[in-house]
C-alpha cells in the first residue's frame, strides 16, 4: 500500500514521521534527524499529491 497521509511532528533535532493510508491505518513510523528529513520523505512511497495544510 502507498502512504497517502504523511504527518511530521517537529522538535529541535529530531522529527517523528508517521505515514498512513487513506483509511488511517499506520504504515510507517520513524524518528528522523533534521538533516535527513528531506531525503527520508523523498524515499517514502506515495500515491497522492502533497497538501501542506
Amino acid at each position: 500500500m502507498d502512504i497517502d497521509i504523511l504527518e511530521i511532528d517537529q522538535a529541535k533535532r529530531v522529527f517523528q514521521v508517521h505515514g498512513a493510508d487513506r483509511r488511517g491505518q499506520a504504515l510507517h513510523s520513524s524518528k528522523v534527524l533534521r538533516a535527513e528529513l528531506l531525503s527520508s520523505t523523498r524515499a517514502a512511497p506515495s500515491s497522492a499529491a502533497s497538501c501542506w495544510c
